[in-house]
């Protein structure tokens, strides 16, 4: 996706060449404004007109951590408390006028993945009875469960669990956050919030976050619903979209254990109508053919998606910031659950970011407990045959493995039988041989199903003694990925297996200079024969 502006003052002409067999579908979003506005139009010369500008925004957008600025002169107010489990505490209040500039948050617990979870937050702005902001922690930032870094334009999750949000909140009179804790351990709660003098007026807008979960749903490609995302009254500017799933779909293929065929429908100002209408979850998140990829950019990104495929836990982003989207009178913002299996027990949570004037009114209904439930992938899944994965027969990694020196299990749901093969190489070239039994001689591709975490090393496979011919793959797999455990396959192009038993050889080709003790996981190898 690409959000560079092209302003035009009397008309656009998009011409696209292309080969419709290679690419066939494209989204272009226009602006138009009312006649009487002046708007320059766009000439190769204003790149180098306006390069100075240009560089300093690309620098910004690249690590706004670093080098966005406020233009605002701002004060601090730090923050630092514990909360009993259950407890609620209200921890900064601000008079007014003013603009909350930035919010940093970190929370520390025994089960950090937990606390974020369950630890709840709420922002009153100028005496409203109902909270402006409420949302469990991780969600708000854009990356849940648990701690996903990652960096956009708005909002930062750093590696130690600190999180930043830069969406500015003005407010009239005052502004106070409160905190509830809704888990049964006891949480530490440090931040701070940066603010400004500001002059509220009455083009002002609070700054609005709405979230809301639906759990144990059935995504389906036939019964496709539309889930609310918002339903607002008033006047306002919608300006970000989250989703987070539990996707328990057991095909390990991108093809059919994917759950955004649905698209965006988006109704404005009483339009019978969707204003915008999507062409797909993932189109609306700027990725598409159901990427499993770790991704982030200024607006847009996908900082958790466990996998294989899409399984797993899953959480996307859009900030709608050169695009947000005006009304006058009202929103309503759907997105369809269309899956390309029947999945039940799939949980959706998602938020809707937007700001509004005073005495707008919106479908938010209080978060409860329950809504915060503490959620777990299934118990010992089994990989199914189906859709990419048809005509497949699957074998756990520690089934196979020809000698289990120097290996151990791992537990965890994300893995097949909820647990994982680790095996530990002393030395750089030490293998592992992994035997394949094969019933009918035949066309195959081989998978291997392995783990990224933070301590992998680098391997290099081989196929009965034959180098293996990885598709669109380098030689060496480099299974290491910093502060995530993902779960991804590797595919062997089209080999001939007769019957019998085949040898897939793992060799350990080092790894990354900082790791101390590294380590090769393997979850399933799977073969699937070619029709």
């Amino acid at each position: 996706a690409s959000y560079t502006p092209i302003p035009f003052a009397e008309g656009a002409r998009i011409i696209w060449t292309g080969n419709l067999k290679e690419i066939h579908f494209y989204q272009i979003q226009v602006r138009l404004y009312p006649k009487s506005t002046t708007v320059v139009s766009f000439t190769p010369s204003d790149i180098a007109d306006y390069a100075d500008k240009i560089n300093h925004v690309t620098q910004v957008l690249e690590n706004p951590d670093h080098h966005f600025n406020t233009a605002y002169e701002t004060s601090e107010k730090i923050f630092e408390t514990k909360l009993a489990a259950g407890e609620q505490k209200e921890v900064i209040r601000i008079d007014g006028p003013g603009l909350i500039t930035q919010f940093t948050l970190k929370i520390e617990a025994e089960n950090i993945e937990y606390a974020l979870t369950q630890t709840l937050f709420r922002f009153f702005f100028d005496d409203l009875p109902n909270a402006c902001i409420e949302s469990p922690a991780a969600d708000f930032f854009g990356a849940s469960p648990g701690i996903n870094p990652y960096i956009s334009l708005p909002f930062t999750v750093k590696p130690d669990g600190t999180m930043v949000c830069r969406f500015v909140m003005p407010f009239e009179k005052s502004a106070m956050i409160q905190f509830e804790n809704y888990g049964n351990q006891e949480i530490s709660l440090n931040g701070l919030v940066q603010s400004a003098i500001y002059n509220w007026n009455e083009q002002s807008m609070h700054f609005t976050a709405r979230w809301r979960v639906n759990h144990n749903l059935t995504a389906s490609p036939e019964n496709v619903i539309d889930l609310p995302f918002l339903i607002a009254f008033g006047n306002g500017l919608y300006v970000g979209t989250t989703s987070f799933l539990l996707n328990p779909c057991p095909v390990p293929t991108p093809w059919g254990n994917w759950w955004g065929e649905g698209d965006e429908k988006v109704f404005i100002d009483n339009n019978v109508k969707p204003s915008i209408f999507g062409t797909g979850s993932e189109d609306f998140y700027n990725y598409s053919w159901s990427s499993p990829d770790i991704f982030f950019f200024p607006y847009c990104g996908q900082p958790r998606n466990d996998g294989p495929g899409n399984r797993g836990f899953v959480a996307n982003y859009r900030w709608h910031i050169p695009d947000a989207i005006p009304y006058q009178e009202n929103i309503r913002f759907y997105m369809e659950l269309f899956s390309h299996l029947p999945t039940p027990g799939l949980t959706y949570a998602r938020l809707s970011y937007y700001y509004t004037k005073p005495g707008a009114s919106d479908d938010h209904i209080p978060v409860t407990g329950e809504d915060l439930r503490i959620l777990e992938l299934p118990a010992n899944w089994q990989p199914v045959a189906s859709h990419g994965s048809h005509n497949s027969v699957f074998y756990e990694a520690e089934d196979i493995v020809e000698d289990s020196a120097d290996t151990g299990l791992t537990d965890g749901n994300i893995w097949a039988g909820s647990h994982l093969l680790v095996w530990f190489p002393k030395q750089q070239g030490d293998q592992k041989n992994f035997t394949i039994p094969v019933e009918n001689t035949g066309e195959y591709r081989v998978y291997i199903t392995a783990a990224h975490t933070p301590a992998s090393g680098k391997i290099i496979v081989s196929l009965n003694n034959q180098p293996a011919d990885l598709h669109q793959q380098t030689e060496v797999i480099n299974l290491h990925v910093p502060d995530r455990i993902l779960s991804r396959n590797y595919l062997l192009t089209r080999t001939t297996l007769k019957e019998g038993n085949h040898i897939l050889t793992l060799k350990y080709d080092g790894c990354e200079e900082h790791i101390t003790n590294p380590e090769i996981g393997l979850d399933f190898i799977w073969i699937q024969k070619l029709e």
